[in-house]
């Protein structure tokens, strides 16, 4: 094992994204093989200097999260707990939008929403951007009641950045629905 890991964290920082987007898959399908295991890993490559480890990590959860193990749900939110704040353009684009929102809300929905409800009270404007850019995807819209307090808080935080995130976030929601939301609740 030691070897194997040896080699995909060299190839997860590959200059190549073909051979980055490999072993995220790979890695992904190691923790779903080797759970506890792997989650151990994963949870050192999270902290990493290299944008290209940690981005592995958030991919890693995302397919991992495809088994819908619901005993999974909370310990693949922990290895993502320290790439919330990561301000990495290349983490924080797979993380929110994909990892979030295209894969666990999908998979671990009232999982993913418990914890959403507090990481949205976050200091981190980092933390909650991610939170805001995970309505922005499809699986997103069939959570529209239970999702209410969260967007309620995003339509509430005074900084631009994640403003512009919400506001993405429920156009998403507006067309797909077709219904507006006010900042209160849904018109």
């Amino acid at each position: 094992p030691e070897e194997v890991n040896d080699s995909l964290y060299k190839l997860a920082d590959s200059a190549h994204w073909e051979v980055r987007e490999w072993v995220a898959s790979a890695c992904g399908q190691l923790l779903g093989a080797h759970f506890e295991e792997y989650c151990l890993v994963m949870s050192e490559w999270a902290r990493d200097d290299s944008e290209n480890i940690r981005r592995a990590v958030v991919l890693a959860v995302m397919y991992a999260a495809r088994a819908r193990q619901a005993d999974r749900a909370e310990p693949l939110l922990d290895l993502l707990v320290p790439l919330l704040s990561d301000r990495s353009a290349y983490v924080m684009d797979n993380l929110g939008p994909f990892a979030l929102g295209s894969a666990l809300i999908r998979y671990y929905p009232a999982t993913v929403l418990h914890r959403m409800r507090a990481w949205v009270l976050s200091d981190d404007e980092q933390v909650r951007w991610n939170v805001a850019m995970a309505f922005t995807t499809a699986a997103a819209v069939a959570l529209t009641d239970e999702a209410t307090p969260i967007w309620q808080a995003l339509a509430r935080d005074p900084h631009p950045y994640v403003q512009r995130a919400w506001k993405k976030a429920m156009r998403n929601i507006e067309e797909r629905t077709h219904v507006r939301f006010s900042g209160e609740g849904m018109l």
